[in-house]
């Protein structure tokens, strides 16, 4: 039987993990635009993490689905393949 303390301590790691997944994307968005993700719309990035998708995979959806960027900005940073 699974007590308290084990599923703490499996919500702890899996949002550990997440938060580090997070600055990877951040550390993505910075390197190839130099601003950071949350200057850009928000985008479902708990489920880009469910989806186990890599940082830069989750950058190129997120990117494509804001508004104002599109397709135009994806593959203007190489990321065309990742969509």
């Amino acid at each position: 039987m699974t007590n308290r303390r084990q599923i703490d301590d499996v919500r702890s790691s899996a949002g550990d993990q997440f938060e580090s997944w997070l600055r990877l994307v951040d550390r993505a968005y910075q390197a190839r635009l130099g601003m950071g993700m949350d200057d850009f719309g928000d985008a479902p990035w708990a489920d880009y993490f469910a989806d186990d998708m890599s940082p830069l995979d989750a950058m190129a959806h997120a990117l494509t689905d804001w508004q104002d960027a599109g397709d135009e900005i994806v593959e203007a940073l190489g990321l065309g393949g990742r969509v």
